[in-house]
């Protein structure tokens, strides 16, 4: 990811920043954690990170940071027999970060379910997805051009040979549909998604089995 004159990449120890403008010529790592970080966001001087089980929420450029552990953001996933060890689909992990293009305060975390904060991660609220009895969100992506809008998908469910799901949000995730235009199998496994730079209505989707285009925000592909 790249802002302002800064490149940052995420590692197994952390993450790190090169400057690049050209005075340090050398990557450096950012003190507020040592652990893996699988997914990153940086907004000015607020920076919010992500592994399998806490969320990194730093306001000083990554020197420091809270941390938020599973437990807050999923709150009962313990006591969930999809979601704990127990389960044959693995323990939960956090697996999915989208911040709001205007708001550093208020951003999105998938971990099977949905949770999302408006304070920074001092409290957090669990979305309720209609019809979730077979829903377990891996990604979760916020519009730049338009925050109201917002992509979540599944790539399993919990039930066997569950089809990938997309939903789709056009009022900043309060609420969640899901996109019956969309063809999935049992073996398509989605991987990345992309909004497009200058035009909020299209965006492109990838993955194992799978290719992807809407040009109506989500809505159909």
């Amino acid at each position: 990811s790249i802002h302002e004159n800064h490149l940052y990449a995420a590692s197994h120890q952390g993450l790190y920043q090169y400057n690049l403008d050209g005075t340090t010529g050398k990557w450096e790592k950012l003190p507020f954690t040592d652990d893996a970080i699988t997914d990153f966001s940086v907004c000015g001087d607020t920076l919010i990170a992500i592994n399998s089980k806490t969320l990194f929420f730093s306001t000083d450029g990554g020197e420091t940071a809270k941390n938020i552990s599973i437990d807050v953001i999923a709150p009962g996933w313990r006591d969930n027999p999809y979601y704990n060890g127990g389960s044959s689909l693995g323990e939960i992990k956090l697996s999915g970060l989208a911040v709001h293009p205007h708001n550093a305060q208020k951003f999105f975390v998938a971990y099977r379910g949905l949770s999302y904060t408006e304070d920074g991660g001092d409290s957090w609220t669990v979305v309720d997805i209609p019809d979730n009895s077979n829903i377990l969100f891996e990604g979760v992506y916020c519009n730049p051009l338009d925050s109201d809008n917002m992509i979540a998908y599944t790539n399993e469910g919990m039930t066997a040979n569950s089809m990938a799901k997309v939903f789709v949000s056009t009022d900043g995730g309060a609420n969640w549909e899901y996109t019956k235009g969309y063809v999935g199998n049992s073996i398509t496994i989605f991987y990345n998604l992309a909004f497009h730079p200058t035009d909020k209505n299209r965006i492109m989707m990838c993955g194992a089995g799978i290719y992807a285009k809407s040009e109506d925000q989500g809505k159909s592909w």
